[in-house]
């Protein structure tokens, strides 16, 4: 809204800028130091109109008309009084915003809302950024009437036309003599008595006579000691001396050792490369080929190991002879059992045993999970030979069906059972009048539990066939319970319609019997024919 306006206002208030910027610093040279600070005059109009009342405004200086790098920190005038359009504000980018290259001035305005400079709210960027004329640069002049040091004077006559760095380094001294007295007291000098270095002192060659008791001197080299012959009391202690007895606290490698060696230690098997050791020599725990060995520890054997066999075909092979077999396993003398373990991990937390109870006499199977047998087990009598299983053998659950098929049902008719003759369905044409009532019974296994109840038909009809699947009580007959309902519907073709909603879905055979009821209204119009039934059930029931 501000923009365009203010981008033709702001030539003229730039050149009046420039007149009262250049007044300002010009009558205060004289008397103080001039800072990088000047007014700013503007004028502002809104929608054509000149603005008035309070306003926000952001500056900016930048190095280019656009992009560019900004230069000093972004200046924020709050509440500035615009009346009639016209402004004006103190800016300062600080002394070394204008050194000699091109500024752009780039300015944000907002209605005063209450907001501090802190908020960049509301702000709206007038453009283009205007570029600041040369009448900011007199503050710059001060410093170009004179150079006040050689640092300040970049190529001075005075100077043979060189910068004053030039004169700072020690690189372009090319010719005369600097006097001793010019020189630090750290140089050594050849004339001086004495050169007493502090630090250390490294040259390719020293000649000449060493003067004093060398205590300073360090790091020599012996291999450059040419003649002479050091005494012995100038030998370290650490020096082996042929006229005395040598201990030697570290290793020591010889070509060859003469003498007993009685006092030879910490000896190395590995370096031993011929000869035999006697079997007197040998530790008592090392077992021996011509001798009985008994192992306290444990034995690990890498490889297939052969008993009675010299080619074991697996980590362990038994080929036994005689009246008791290949392997015998026998108990500690102060124990009645003997048990093989197969585990699976290193500790035999979790394995089976198969164990032999000398008091039982029975032959034990038993798991065994975190050190702890299982309750719960298997055993064959030994003399008897009966198998037991304590805890039940559970079979897994195996789904199963049971199809009860149109010769299996009997029809009710006016009260009494009388039997069908369906070869190979139950139609509406079957019907003695109403509806079709028949029955046939359900065998299925005691604990068994029903999943589904299936019904295959063709149904044309307008009536559906319904099939259910009931229990009564043998104590009470009348108390019936279905247990699934199933019922076709008037589509053509052979269908299969099923309920999987099964209520008390365990067979319990001490308790109850079960049927299938099949009810078929008679139709005029339209057949409707029922195959059979079929009965899915699961056995998950452990045998006794």
């Amino acid at each position: 809204m501000f923009a365009n306006v203010f981008q033709r206002r702001l030539g003229l208030g730039l050149s009046g800028l420039g007149f009262s910027a250049a007044l300002m610093m010009a009558s205060g040279a004289g008397a103080q130091p001039i800072t990088g600070a000047f007014s700013f005059q503007g004028e502002l109009a809104s929608g054509g109109t000149p603005a008035a009342g309070l306003h926000d405004m952001r500056f900016r200086l930048f190095d280019a008309a656009s992009g560019g790098a900004q230069v000093g920190s972004v200046l924020c005038a709050d509440n500035v009084q615009v009346a009639a359009g016209r402004f004006v504000t103190t800016l300062d980018f600080g002394a070394n915003a204008f050194a000699g290259q091109r500024r752009f001035l780039e300015i944000d305005v907002r209605s005063d809302s209450g907001l501090n400079c802190a908020n960049n709210a509301g702000f709206t960027t007038l453009g283009p950024r205007i570029e600041v004329g040369a009448t900011p640069y007199a503050t710059f002049a001060p410093t170009a009437g004179a150079a006040q040091t050689a640092a300040s004077a970049t190529n001075a006559a005075s100077l043979n036309g060189q910068p004053a760095s030039f004169y700072s380094s020690a690189s372009n001294l090319s010719a005369g003599v600097l006097a001793d007295a010019r020189l630090s007291t750290n140089v050594p000098r050849l004339n001086a008595a004495t050169s007493a270095f502090t630090g250390g002192v490294s040259a390719t060659t020293l000649t000449g006579t060493h003067v004093g008791d060398g205590t300073g001197v360090t790091n020599l080299n012996a291999s450059n000691v040419a003649s002479g012959t050091l005494a012995d009391a100038r030998l370290s202690a650490n020096v082996p001396r042929l006229n005395a007895a040598n201990v030697f606290s570290g290793a020591m490698t010889a070509a060859s050792f003469a003498g007993s060696g009685a006092g030879l230690v910490n000896l190395s098997a590995s370096n031993v490369a011929s000869g035999t050791l006697a079997d007197a020599r040998l530790s008592s725990n090392i077992p021996r080929l011509n001798a009985a060995n008994t192992f306290a520890l444990g034995m690990t054997i890498n490889g297939d190991v052969g008993i009675g066999t010299s080619a074991p075909e697996a980590p362990l092979h038994v080929r036994g002879g005689g009246s008791l077999g290949g392997i015998v396993v026998t108990p500690d003398v102060t124990d009645t059992q003997s048990q093989i373990l197969l585990a699976e991990n290193t500790t035999a937390s979790n394995a089976m045993l198969m164990r032999y109870n000398g008091t039982t006499n029975n032959l034990e199977f038993r798991g065994r999970a975190a050190d702890v047998e299982s309750a719960a087990h298997m055993t064959i009598g030994r003399d008897s030979g009966v198998v037991t299983v304590s805890g039940g053998l559970a079979i897994p659950a195996t789904e199963r069906s049971l199809w009860i098929n149109a010769t299996n049902f009997q029809i009710i008719f006016n009260g009494a059972y009388i039997w069908g003759n369906f070869a190979t369905s139950i139609s509406n044409t079957d019907v003695f009048g109403g509806t079709c009532r028949a029955v046939a019974g359900v065998s299925l296994p005691d604990g068994a539990v029903v999943t589904r109840v299936v019904v295959l038909a063709d149904d044309t009809a307008d009536v559906n066939a319904t099939a259910k699947m009931r229990r009564f009580s043998y104590v009470n007959p009348d108390t019936l319970t279905t247990m699934a309902t199933v019922s076709t519907s008037g589509t053509s073709g052979t269908q299969t319609r099923t309920d999987t909603s099964i209520s008390s879905a365990t067979i319990d055979l001490r308790t109850y019997i079960y049927d299938v009821e099949l009810s078929i209204p008679r139709e005029s119009e339209g057949n409707l024919f029922v195959y059979g039934v079929r009965i899915d059930y699961t056995i998950v029931t452990p045998l006794p």
